[in-house]
């Protein structure tokens, strides 16, 4: 299982990503 720290923080390089790309 993936210790919730680390699924936020590919949670949060989603949304960068996500981020940069919309812009």
């Amino acid at each position: 299982s993936i210790p919730a720290s680390q699924k936020a923080n590919l949670g949060n390089q989603m949304i960068m990503a996500v981020a940069c790309y919309q812009n």
